[in-house]
């Protein structure tokens, strides 16, 4: 494999390009030093094993030690060599180690990064499989390499050709490789490094195709494809994509030879025109044709011209600077048929570049068979080397280089002055190898070599004047005189050139590039300004300047030759900077000229407000801002008397001292946002925020200030004694919401609003003070003052005045009254109007609806924790608490952690008034019941559990809302279990009962699943009964089985009523069944959604209604037992009726009760049910006449039969 070398690049060009190519192995040569035009010479050579028959050689810094290292493919052993270089000896390559090559015959190898981890790899041919065997070097230990992957190399046969290079571009090598009438490209993987995609083939214009090299031969900067055809004599070029880079064109193909058989081919740069040429060996007639690139057409070769190389045989070519004059040489090695021993050397032609006069230098290898041969400086001597394959003796052999070089010698430069960034030619001998240029002592980062006797350059930032000098390997030349001109930069704090600023004076800075003397005022050339001050020196000066007219801008720039080094070399002019300076706008005002959009510009004097800029809102202005979305900014904001800004959506930001009102603020929606950095003031006249924020900073009040949504405090709202109301409307009631520790400081008015939706007039509502302090007399509204009577609490209903103030002490639930032993005896009076009302407890208050009980004090905030004692275990009626919520926010009660409410039920009970003395409960539990969210200023009932000597209530800033809710309209998550709530209606109001099934409930009352009925004061009561207990929500077990649920039902006047299925959820092909046993009926819910009945209120109805989960089974099918079998007469009866039960098997009991059309139970017995059935006499003849209903129970059947009474 070859890669050209870089010949007569240009020389910056060659710099860069040097350690990449190197690092890669496709260097051959470093580019030349300016040595004296003379034949290269080399020390004796000497040989080192590489275990077989080396053909093919690539160099590189394999184990990273910068030092090169050599590798040679060994053809018939199928093997790769590797020779690290000695870490103490340079040039001596005393470590080997060797490595299959993955396939057969592996002439030729090529080295690079094949998998982006910066070491080389290594690629090798494999002639007779036509494969590639891909080896990479260790991460781990590096200068060894893994096993060896392999590739095929095209779809013809014999591969010995192989080059890598990043034919697309990606960055990625790809793989090129030859083989016969085949060129194959192998593109480089970016997701799986060191792997590479599907195989792309190209015509390569010959059936017999040798060795290939790629490089840039038309200057687009993509390489192309070089192949040599044996068969032909000819070269083929492919010219990489223009459009579709990676992929390649049709071969053009330039005969080198028309006598000899084509062997090795070359590209290098030999006539210093920047453009690769070919070199070819041509096996029979022992010469090499050199074919120059196209000075009009690059990328074209129209002339080989051929050169003897005084030797048999050749193989292999390399092109690379052996004598240090800037132009490369052609290094030919000789095979010689089978025992050749040497390479020719063609010494390039200094004044005729790319031509070879002079006859060829042979040069003995001491090896066998030479092959290829690698360029490169091996000992670190800064001269380059010859490392040679030799195929017969198994070995390679190190020529080290004895050759004299020269130094350059300067004879011009031109210019002779300029500043920092001009380009200079230097003019002299021995040029081309320039490694560098340096400027009284400063290299230049920029320089190339144009020929062997001109260099150009850039004078290097921080150069001075002084002599200019050329290095190359050969020495360093002479220097020729250079004057460095200081420049000028002109740079502002206050802006960039052309931008505006509010500044004044203009601050510039003057900045020469090299120490200067006498730079004074009147060397400023200004527009439209004055210099104010000019100080400093050396190479850095502060100039102040005053603008003239603002609006206009002020020009500023430093002539030629104002300033002087200390060379006596005058500064170049500087470039003109301009500033304009615009006079600071602090505020704008509202006109209102155009409408009324606060976004409009043309509604304020200088601009729509933004943060940095005041807004006034005066008086007089043709119409006012509206506000109804987006976000309306200001610095401060400022509404006069008689002005008026609206707020119906959107957000008003201040971020300055505040917000002053002086006119009418008015907010039907939107937020206030008080964002600044310091503490903020707000208000003036009395105002009703909608939604306010109190930024972290904080804020304090300067007038009344009215929340009628949500304050949301960041930091803290001081009232400074001036008041601040949470609103209570039909509309919602006003919450707080402490963030980050932040409260209020000083003290707060929550209004309490009543719905009056259920009950407009009098009635019991229970109450929690949101505030600290709060007193009984604190309840007295304009229509209403609290009435405490202690005598109520021994003397009960008789006293007078009557309490309309009550607390709750489940402690008096005592002794064995019947009186005492009830709920209701719970219930007290405060001593005096000024017994506080403690934070976290309930009181009931008989009040109207039209009534709006204000809270005044601080605010409370933070944790409430409330000890809670239990008498359950001498009094059953007792362990009630009426609680309250103690914040000025909703709190949701379903975010009360178990541990907060250690020993309580987890129900709880809020009563809604629906008369003046008469109300119902809403239950919630395990998100069964009514809602969870309890309004601020709420009390409700909360009950320790059976067995608990007592619990706790803690309550949390966690457990409080954070946005608007209204009660009303909140709802929670869907419910996923089944559930059936059933609804008692009459006269306008209802009661819910809830059954549901969950997994972990039981039969029996539970009390994280379970709600006791506390009985509503309405009188209408419905609930269901497990294990005596009467529950508002009924959790069971998991519904896998047939379920009854029996309920009770109380109603508060005869009359009828009706059973309403609300909610029948998740119950899949489960019926549900309401059983009336009075009148035999059973309903399927599912299909008949509501049951309409009569009934008395005399007592409890427990043993008539019931709810079965399952299909309807027949109605007393079992045994005979039906209604045709049970006789009953005489009927219509007149003093008694005889009712004959047959006998039902595994039944040894039967119950006969007698309904009125009511639903009450007149008449009760039970009687032996024996094997022989069994009758009964019922006395009627003291009941009215009429239609009533006989219930027959024997076991789990029941029939009915009618009677008439006469």
């Amino acid at each position: 494999m070859h890669y050209y070398s870089l010949g007569k690049l240009p020389r910056q060009l060659a710099r860069h390009l040097t350690p990449a190519l190197a690092g890669l192995g496709l260097l051959l040569a470093p580019t030349g030093a300016a040595w004296a035009q003379t034949t290269p010479a080399f020390s004796s050579p000497v040989l080192y094993n590489t275990s077989g028959a080396a053909q093919g050689i690539v160099s590189a810094d394999f184990n990273g030690d910068g030092r090169p290292d050599l590798a040679t493919a060994n053809s018939s052993q199928n093997s790769v060599a590797v020779l690290l270089q000695s870490a103490t000896t340079p040039g001596t390559f005393p470590a080997i180690s060797t490595y299959g090559s993955g396939g057969s015959f592996s002439p030729v190898l090529a080295t690079g990064d094949l998998n982006g981890d910066g070491r080389p790899d290594l690629a090798v041919a494999n002639q007779e499989s036509n494969t590639v065997g891909v080896l990479l070097n260790s991460a781990t230990t590096p200068g060894s390499f893994g096993s060896v992957v392999v590739y095929t190399a095209s779809t013809a046969s014999r591969c010995r050709g192989i080059a890598i290079a990043d034919v697309n571009g990606d960055g990625a090598n790809d793989l090129i490789t030859g083989t016969n009438s085949q060129i194959g490209v192998r593109l480089g993987s970016k997701t799986t490094p060191g792997t590479f995609g599907a195989l792309t083939t190209y015509a390569s214009g010959s059936s017999v195709t040798d060795e290939i090299v790629v490089g840039d031969v038309n200057g687009d900067g993509r390489p192309d494809i070089v192949a040599g055809n044996t068969s032909t004599n000819t070269v083929s070029v492919l010219l990489n994509s223009a459009t579709t880079p990676g992929t390649f064109g049709a071969a053009v193909t330039y005969l080198t030879n028309a006598n000899s058989s084509l062997r090795g081919v070359a590209l290098g740069d030999l006539n210093n025109d920047n453009r690769p040429d070919i070199v070819a060996v041509n096996d029979a007639d022992n010469t090499v044709s050199v074919l120059l690139n196209s000075a009009t057409t690059p990328g074209t070769f129209p002339t080989a011209v051929s050169y003897a190389l005084g030797s048999s045989s050749p193989l292999g070519v390399t092109i690379g600077d052996l004598n240090g004059d800037g132009f490369a040489e052609i290094v030919a090695e000789n095979y010689g048929g089978n025992y050749g021993v040497t390479v020719s050397v063609l010494v390039n032609s200094p004044t005729t570049p790319g031509s070879f006069p002079t006859a060829a230098n042979v040069i003995n290898t001491g090896g066998m068979g030479p092959c290829h041969a690698v360029i490169r400086d091996l000992n670190a001597d800064g001269k380059p080397d010859l490392a040679i394959a030799n195929f017969y003796s198994n070995d390679l052999s190190v020529l080290l280089s004895t050759t004299s070089f020269t130094a350059p010698t300067l004879s011009s430069v031109n210019p002779t002055s300029g500043p920092v960034g001009t380009s200079v030619t230097l003019t002299g001998a021995r040029l081309g190898g320039a490694t560098a240029v340096s400027f009284n002592g400063t290299a230049a980062s920029t320089f190339a070599v144009v020929n062997a006797t001109t260099v150009t350059a850039t004078v290097p930032t921080g150069a001075t004047t002084g002599n200019v000098t050329v290095t190359t390997s050969g020495g360093t030349s002479n220097g020729v005189a250079f004057a460095v001109n200081p420049t000028v930069a002109i740079s502002s704090t206050a802006g960039s050139s052309g931008s505006t600023t509010t500044t004044s004076p203009l601050p510039f800075t003057v900045t020469f590039s090299q120490g200067v003397t006498g730079f004074v005022v009147g060397d400023v050339t200004v527009t439209n300004g004055m210099v104010s001050s000019l100080s400093g020196s050396g190479t850095t000066y502060a100039l102040s300047i005053t603008p003239t007219t603002p609006g206009t801008p002020t020009t500023v720039s430093v002539a030629a030759n104002v300033a002087q080094t200390s060379a006596g070399t005058g500064n170049v002019a500087s470039a003109t900077y301009s500033l304009q300076y615009n006079a600071l706008v602090t505020a704008t005002t509202w006109t209102g000229n155009s409408s009324t959009d606060w976004f409009a510009a043309g509604n304020w004097t200088a601009g729509v407000p933004t943060s940095t800029l005041d807004a006034f809102i005066n008086s007089g202005a043709a119409r006012y801002p509206v506000l109804t979305s987006g976000t309306a900014s200001a610095k401060n904001l400022v509404l006069g008397t008689n002005a008026s800004l609206t707020q119906s959506g959107g957000a008003i930001v201040v971020s300055g001292d505040g917000f002053a009102i002086d006119g009418t603020f008015t907010a039907t929606g939107g937020v206030v946002s008080l964002a600044g950095s310091s503490e903020q003031r707000l208000g003036g006249t009395r105002t009703a925020f909608y939604d306010l924020t109190v930024g972290t900073a904080g804020a304090r009040l300067d007038g009344p200030v009215d929340i009628q949504q949500v304050l949301t405090l960041n930091g803290t709202l001081s009232t400074i004694a001036r008041p601040l109301t949470l609103l209570s409307t039909s509309a919602g009631t006003a919450m707080v919401v402490n963030n980050n520790g932040a409260t209020v400081a000083g003290t707060a008015t929550v209004q309490r609003y009543i719905d009056p939706s259920l009950n407009p007039g009098l009635g019991y509502r229970h109450y929690s003070s949101p505030v600290q302090s709060a007193t009984v007399g604190t309840l007295a509204t304009g229509g209403f003052s609290p009435v405490v009577n202690p005598d109520y609490n021994t003397l009960g209903n008789t006293v007078n005045p009557f309490p309309t103030v009550y607390g709750y002490d489940q402690s008096r639930i005592t002794g064995a009254s019947a009186t005492t032993q009830t709920f209701e005896y719970g219930y007290y009076s405060p001593q005096s109007r000024n017994d506080v009302l403690t934070p976290g407890l309930g009181y009931t208050v008989h009040i109207s609806a039209s009534e709006k009980v204000e809270f005044s004090g601080t605010l409370n905030n933070g944790i409430i924790a409330m000890p809670l004692a239990n008498n359950r275990a001498s009094a059953t009626n007792s362990g009630w608490h009426l609680v309250g919520n103690p914040y000025p926010a909703p709190l949701n009660y379903s975010l009360v952690d178990p541990a907060d409410r250690a020993g309580l039920e987890s129900a709880i009970f809020v009563f809604s008034s629906t008369s003046q003395y008469g109300g119902q409960y809403r239950v919630f539990i395990n998100g069964v019941g009514g809602n969870s969210v309890i309004p601020s200023g709420q009390g409700f009932f909360v009950r320790v559990a059976a067995g608990q000597s007592s619990g706790s209530l803690t309550f949390r800033n966690s457990q409080r809302l954070t946005g608007g809710n209204s009660t009303t309209f909140q709802r929670p998550a869907a419910e996923a279990r089944p559930l059936v709530q059933l609804d008692l209606q009459g006269a306008g109001t209802s009661d819910p009962v809830y059954v549901y099934f969950e997994n972990g409930a039981t039969a029996g009352f539970d009390s994280e699943f379970d709600a006791e009925k506390l009985p509503n004061t309405n009188g209408l009561n419905l609930s269901s009964i497990a294990a005596g207990t009467t529950m508002a929500v009924n959790g069971l077990p998991g519904l896998s089985a047939a379920t009854v649920v029996p309920l009770s039902v109380g109603v508060p006047t005869t009359g009828t009523y009706t059973l309403q299925a609300a909610a029948l959820l998740n119950l899949s092909t489960t019926d549900v069944y309401l059983h009336d046993a009075v009148t035999g009926q059973y309903v399927n819910l599912k299909q008949q959604s509501s049951y309409s009945f009569t009934a008395s209120n005399a007592a409890l109805i427990t043993d008539r209604f019931s709810l079965s989960f399952a299909p309807l089974r027949p109605l007393a099918a079992q045994n005979g037992f039906t209604a045709a079998s049970v006789s009953v007469y005489p009927n219509p009866a007149h003093k008694s009726f005889t009712v004959a039960v047959p006998a039902v098997s595994g039944t040894t009991q039967a119950k006969l009760t007698l309904y009125s059309v009511l639903g009450q139970a007149v008449r009760t017995t039970t009687l032996a049910l024996p094997a022989s059935g069994t009758q009964a006499t019922i006395d009627v003849q003291n009941l009215p006449t009429g239609v009533y209903v006989l219930r027959v129970q024997a076991g789990p059947a029941t029939i009915t039969k009618q009677v008439v009474v006469d």
